[in-house]
């Protein structure tokens, strides 16, 4: 992905979001880890069940792309327990 697309990629797996959205932990865990600029974001609760991703705008990547991706990738593999 880093040599491609310029982007570097981070997963992280919790048991629990504890309440929270994917979508807001994984901004909020972004956030105050530093994260910026060509960093994309995806955790995955184990425990929940869910999962969320987030990068900037800096990225390049779009709302279509980060959809597609999601739809196409992550969604299928974690349905099959991968």
């Amino acid at each position: 992905m880093a040599r491609e697309h310029g982007l570097q990629l981070f997963v992280v797996y919790v048991n629990s979001f504890d309440g929270a959205s994917g979508e807001t932990w994984t901004q909020q865990t972004f956030t105050e880890s530093g994260m910026g600029g060509d960093d994309v974001l995806m955790a995955v609760a184990v425990q929940d069940r869910r999962y969320g991703t987030y990068t900037t705008s800096e990225s390049g990547l779009t709302p279509e792309e980060d959809s597609a991706v999601r739809s196409q990738y992550i969604e299928p593999e974690l349905a099959d327990d991968d």
